[in-house]
């Protein structure tokens, strides 16, 4: 199950879903409703292929850090 631990003022609390497309649906749709305005408006989407390419790249050197227990530094 994906889960997510939410911490504030009032303690800790776990939220789970049991398949990952449940979990993220919402944010799936709204994505694509956003692509559809960037067509249909013209205008520029506010991440672009850099930010996405920076996020993988940051997952798999933290994945790597983790599992050879070590720091890795970003740029």
């Amino acid at each position: 199950k994906d889960r997510v631990t939410y911490m504030n003022g009032q303690g800790i609390s776990f939220n789970t879903a049991d398949r990952f497309y449940e979990y993220w649906e919402p944010t799936f749709l709204e994505e694509m409703k956003d692509f559809v305005s960037c067509i249909r408006e013209g205008r520029t989407p506010l991440v672009g292929l850099e930010d996405g390419y920076r996020a993988v790249e940051w997952a798999v050197s933290a994945t790597k850090a983790v599992k050879e227990k070590k720091v890795v530094y970003f740029k």
